[in-house]
């Protein structure tokens, strides 16, 4: 299996710049980035504590347990990874934006699937 690949920020100086937080692919090949402004936007302002989390994120996508269809949105994905506790799940939003790219909409930890998510990739599809 392929390693994922990781392009994120250095430094805190080129992280408050703006622009990219991070650029990763994901175990399908697609690539899956998010802007500073949308990670401060819509996950660390409505939940601050998320701000620890952005390296559980970015395992999400790379090293994922599996990838719903959303519920409500046709052209957005749901990454789910089990968290270290044991107990519940990173969700990771992300929208389709074209030519093998997602941007990320959303983070936030849940206990589990949203209701009407259809299942698009499990962990051991990898092995198939």
């Amino acid at each position: 299996m392929k390693k994922p690949s990781v392009k994120s920020k250095t430094s805190l100086e080129e992280i408050e710049s703006g622009g990219r937080l991070f650029s990763i692919l994901d175990p399908r090949g697609q690539n899956v980035y998010c802007e500073q402004s949308q990670w401060e936007r819509h996950a660390v302002d409505a939940k601050p504590f998320m701000a620890k989390l952005l390296p559980q994120v970015m395992e999400t996508i790379m090293q994922l347990n599996a990838i719903f269809r959303d519920a409500d949105f046709e052209d957005r994905c749901c990454y789910y990874r089990l968290r270290p506790n044991g107990v519940n799940y990173v969700k990771v939003v992300t929208e389709t934006v074209g030519g093998g790219t997602n941007k990320m909409i959303t983070a936030f930890p849940t206990d589990s699937p949203k209701k009407g998510e259809i299942a698009i990739w499990m962990e051991s599809s990898q092995h198939s």
